[in-house]
This record gives structure tokens, C-alpha cells and sequence, in this order.
């Protein structure tokens, strides 16, 4: 039997340690190797600011904000044209007759289309059981209820039109349906058309209107609907004398409703 010389083992034996040392240092490479870090987390791109949520109001919200209101400040909020419209109505609720009414109720009406402007309409009704018509017009945040409309606010009292203390007036909001009264400077019926014309702000009950058959605005008269009132806005003017038989020529013919276009 061969025996293992010394040089055989000691070669052998420093192989083996050869080993341990070789897979020691690499035990000792793999702890001290700088741990590699994850990469950050993408987050969402936001923006810094939230818009805001706004709540829209409805038409009938608005019709509501403006009845409630007690100011002046707080109607402005809720009427269109509040530039224009503001020295009429503080007038209205501070002495005339908006001062002397409370809302009581709010009531849906049909919508009114009006020369191709359309408006959410409300009845008003207050305590005395009095009615105002109460048009919200536009959309969303833009809705706002026509003041104009809702005072039938013309640019002349009409007190002052029967006395004859004024001669002509704009936008003069009224009631007016086909008639056949012909009398005094308007007797000639070939040349007018009468028109029989009502307000709650009159204070005999019925005036008389008439327009000139040439007219061009006579066409879109003659087609309102012959059996009821129908809302309108006209100019008017007195001729002569004809204030003092409650008798005015209409002058110019806005469209039927009460709300005109900006």
C-alpha cells in the first residue's frame, strides 16, 4: 500500500484551506458590498391647489334668494342689470310698492319663451294675495332674476302718463288683448287698432292703446292670441288730449313678456 508522502498531504491540506479562505473573503465581500437602495416610488402628479366645488344654484334658488332678501346689498346679488336697476329698485322697496308687500309663496310656472330668449318664471304671491311675475333668466351662476319684470317697471309712472304730466314713455309693461273701442282723436278704425290694455298698477282698471295699421309692428300684434291678455312691453305717447280719455298710441312694440334682452 502506497503511502502518502509528506509533500502529498501537506498539499492537500493547504488546498482545503485554500477553499475555506476562498469562500470566507467572499462571505466577507457580499456583507460589506454598500446595499443598493430601491428606487423612489413615482407619485401622481397633482395640482397644488383643489379647484374649488361650486354649487350651482337652481332657477327656483335664485327666484327665493332674491324674495328672502331685506337689503338692497343682498337683492343686488340676485338681479341682472343690478347696475341699471339699482336706484329703481331701492325706490320700489323703500317707498313704492315693493315696501308694502311680503312674499308669501313661491309658485312654478310654465317656462316663457319671449322673442327667442327663454326664462324660468314664478308666480309670487304675497300676503295679500297679490301676484308678481318673477322671471329668473340665464343658467347656472349666471342666473338672475329681471328685476324689470318683476316691478313692471316702465320708464314713466303711470300717474304721470294720465295726468299728462309726461307725454311719451318706454318699456311700459301692461296687458293688452284686441279691442273695438274707437273713439274721440282714434275714431277711425281704418287707420287703428285698438288694443285694450290692464295692469294691477292702474288704478282704473282699463286703459286703451292703438297703433297704426301702416305699422310694422302691427303684424306681430294682430298675431298675440285674440282670447286672453298677453304680456307685452311697449312705448307709448299721448296724442293731443288723449291722456284725458285714458288713450295712448303705441309707439313701439319690444316683444311680448316683460323680460327684453340685454
Amino acid at each position: 500500500m502506497h503511502l502518502p508522502t509528506f509533500y502529498e498531504s501537506a498539499v492537500r491540506f493547504l488546498s482545503r484551506v485554500g477553499i475555506v479562505v476562498v469562500l470566507f473573503l467572499g462571505a466577507v465581500v457580499l456583507l460589506n458590498r454598500p446595499k443598493t437602495q430601491p428606487p423612489p416610488k413615482a407619485t401622481p402628479a397633482t395640482d397644488s391647489a383643489e379647484p374649488a366645488v361650486t354649487s350651482v344654484p337652481s332657477a327656483r334658488s335664485v327666484a327665493e334668494n332674491f324674495a328672502r332678501a331685506t337689503t338692497q346689498a343682498e337683492r343686488l346679488k340676485w338681479v341682472r342689470q343690478a347696475d341699471k336697476v339699482a336706484t329703481a329698485m331701492e325706490e320700489f322697496f323703500t317707498s313704492g310698492s315693493g315696501s308694502r308687500e311680503q312674499v308669501a309663496e313661491i309658485m312654478a310656472l310654465p317656462p316663457v319663451v319671449s322673442d327667442g330668449l327663454t326664462n324660468e318664471c314664478f308666480g309670487a304671491k304675497m300676503s295679500s294675495g297679490d301676484l308678481r311675475l318673477l322671471c329668473v333668466v340665464g343658467e347656472g351662476v349666471e342666473a338672475k332674476v329681471d328685476f324689470k319684470a318683476y316691478a313692471r317697471l316702465g320708464s314713466q309712472p303711470w300717474p304721470t302718463m294720465l295726468k299728462g304730466e309726461a307725454r311719451e314713455a318706454k318699456e311700459m309693461r301692461v296687458f293688452i288683448q284686441a279691442g273695438e273701442y274707437y273713439n274721440f282723436g282714434f275714431s277711425d278704425d281704418k287707420r287703428w287698432q285698438n288694443f285694450t290694455a290692464t295692469s294691477p298698477d292702474f288704478e282704473v282698471p282699463v286703459q286703451f292703446f292703438y297703433i297704426d295699421r301702416s305699422d310694422p309692428a302691427m303684424k306681430r300684434l294682430e298675431a298675440l292670441n285674440p282670447h286672453k291678455p298677453v304680456h307685452v312691453t311697449v312705448d307709448i305717447r299721448a296724442v293731443g288730449d288723449s291722456h284725458l280719455h285714458r288713450q295712448f298710441e303705441i309707439t313701439g312694440f319690444h316683444g311680448t313678456g316683460w323680460v327684453l334682452p340685454e
